[in-house]
């Protein structure tokens, strides 16, 4: 569904870029702007900068930048919709139907958030009923204190078979809403029943707090799984979402940017409850790539706390590729006598597991404690196996850096010589992605490709920040300056987006602008100058500078052709092509002695 430019404003105006930006930076003032640790790189000096003035950012370490839904879009992985969405709600904006029309949707989406959150109400009212005892029991036993349970939202499914379907019709949801988002099935003879009955129930939300589907763990002798997730639907699936990252998102330390992650939603209540507030669990599914890349969004480093089982272990060891590929750095706790992250903090306490955190290992470290229980350094043929497993994962690792210390790592602990671990490496790096083996070739590979593509030259940026900034210089722009001028397709379509605007008497929008250009590098380079175009002292002067730059361009680029057209006149004894050529070349020379024309820049 798209929205008018007039509401895209106010939602931008009424979400300052500094407020938003600071619940996920530390923002500190630096002069006219302000600027903290960039959320999109593992940088220790602060490189990401905000402008309060210009309503934009730009991260000078990654290249990305521009306004609050750019921000919004990049850090939590949004569409401009959703994007738009989030802030609308953070203003306390209605966002309007279209003109008359109905959402694609039919608003089936908002029906079924709505749904869940009636059956989260559901569900907590019954835990404190007569029928809840049982609930109320279980938890108390864990030792899941009052204040989880609210937070949580934690709550019972009666076991009846249709009480929660009759709740929902009664509240005005209809029968195939609740089907669609999971909360009833139908039985093969067609009749509706409930989803969870007699479990105690948990709330799943997603990362803007809303509740998209429930986990519930059996109690008694009910038929069925002894933990069962909801099924799939339109607003949840198992491999997008993390239990308590809504809250765990909100509590990252800054100095140490990691996220606990374990295997079920009881072990992160109870992390919780001990005060360890930025763990995440995965909902009875396997680590996937999705959920790494959830995670890279907010951290740098997962320590990876399953249970210490063998079935736990396993577990830890199929994700460590998974986030090493994600470019995540990678910690593994193995708790001792088998004991899962619950049985551990009742038995051992906070202090404890916080040690355990502290000293626990990377996944180098980790994986070779786990191979050598199996294999022994004094063996060549166990040695051959633990490297060639290792070179495996170590094809997930981009980082060169880090890289270069596990081969070094790896060497001193297994005695043997790095320089031939560096060459198998890289010739299983040829064999498996068809590359040379010669370090750091996959990106000279990958600079060669952007090299071949067309960047926008630095006068046209120029031009472009100037005619978004002023509307003296996009009147400038109209007169002096064509579509075809530019060599860049994105600089193409925002100056006729500028031009737009003249002729309609508007002011340019960002929101309204950065959507519209494809490459994510232009729009940082041009958000960027934006943002620190104040710095520019004699603003024409700059225009006629890099305007003449655009002139003298494409004045040589015509003058090329003309002198290949002239040789092939003379060849081919056509006079009168020769004599039109060379008049042109004649007048394109004097042309390219002129000065660009003065402007009267208020």
């Amino acid at each position: 569904m798209k929205y008018g430019e007039d509401i895209i404003r106010r939602v931008a105006s009424s979400n300052d870029i500094v407020d938003v930006i600071s619940e996920y930076v530390p923002l500190k003032k630096s002069g006219k702007h302000f600027k903290g640790i960039s959320p999109f790189t593992q940088e220790k000096t602060p490189s990401f900068f905000v402008s309060s003035d210009k309503q934009l950012f730009h991260c000078f370490s990654s290249g990305v930048g521009g306004d609050v839904f750019t921000f919004l879009m990049k850090v939590e992985n949004f569409g401009f919709q959703e994007a738009l969405k989030k802030l609308a709600d953070r203003a306390r904006i209605p966002l309007p139907e279209p003109d008359g029309r109905e959402r694609r949707d039919g608003g089936k989406r908002e029906k079924m958030f709505e749904a869940c959150s009636l059956t989260a109400d559901f569900f907590q009212k019954q835990l404190l009923s007569p029928s809840g005892q049982a609930g109320r029991d279980y938890l108390a036993k864990r030792g899941v204190s009052e204040e989880m349970i609210k937070l949580f939202q934690v709550g019972w499914a009666p076991a009846d078979w249709r009480v929660l379907l009759t709740y929902l019709q009664s509240k005005g949801i209809p029968d195939a809403i609740a089907e669609e988002a999971a909360l009833v099935k139908k039985s093969p003879k067609g009749h509706l029943y409930d989803v969870f009955r007699g479990r105690v129930m948990f709330p799943i939300k997603n990362a803007q707090d809303k509740i998209i589907a429930f986990g519930g763990r059996k109690i008694g002798e009910e038929e069925g799984p002894k933990y069962l997730n909801s099924p799939e639907s339109p607003i949840f699936s198992k491999k997008q979402e993390l239990f308590g990252l809504h809250l765990a998102r909100k509590s990252i330390d800054e100095v140490w940017r990691h996220m606990i992650l374990v295997e079920g939603y009881m072990d992160a209540v109870t992390l919780y409850q001990f005060g360890f507030k930025n763990v995440v669990a995965t909902l009875g599914t396997a680590l996937g790539e999705s959920h790494a890349r959830i995670l890279k969004r907010y951290v740098d480093e997962v320590v990876v706390l399953y249970d210490g089982d063998v079935a736990g272990q396993n577990a830890a060891m199929r994700g460590l590729e998974i986030l090493l590929e994600a470019e995540l750095h990678v910690r593994v706790i193995v708790l001792p006598d088998g004991l899962d992250p619950d049985d551990y903090l009742k038995k051992y306490g906070h202090d404890a597991l916080k040690e355990v955190i502290k000293n626990s290992p990377d996944f180098l470290k980790f994986k070779l404690d786990a191979m050598l229980k199996n294999y022994s350094k004094t063996d060549p043929m166990g040695i051959v196996k633990m490297t060639n497993e290792l070179m495996e994962t170590f094809l997930k690792v981009k980082n060169e850096v880090l890289l270069s210390s596990y081969f070094k790592r790896l060497a001193e602990e297994l005695r043997i010589d790095e320089a031939s671990l560096r060459r198998e490496f890289y010739l299983l790096k040829q064999k498996t992605e068809g590359r040379r083996p010669v370090p750091g070739a996959e990106r000279k590979e990958q600079e060669a490709k952007r090299n071949l593509q067309p960047v926008a030259r630095a006068e046209e940026v120029m031009l472009l920040a100037l005619m978004f900034s002023d509307e003296f210089f996009r009147k400038e722009g109209v007169l002096q300056i064509k579509p075809s001028d530019w060599t860049d397709e994105d600089a193409r379509v925002l100056f006729e987006q500028l031009v737009n605007t003249v002729k309609l008497g508007a002011k340019p929008s960002m929101a309204m602008i950065l959507p519209l250009l494809q490459s994510e590098a232009f729009r940082g380079r041009l958000t960027r100058t934006i943002a620190f175009l104040d710095e520019v002292e004699d603003k024409p002067a700059m225009w006629r500078d890099c305007f003449g730059q655009m002139r003298g361009r494409q004045t040589q680029s015509r003058l090329d052709e003309l002198r290949e057209l002239i040789v092939q006149a003379e060849k081919n004894q056509l006079s009168g092509q020769l004599q039109t050529y060379l008049a042109e070349y004649q007048a394109l020379l004097q042309k390219g002695k002129q000065k660009p024309p003065e402007t009267n820049h208020p």
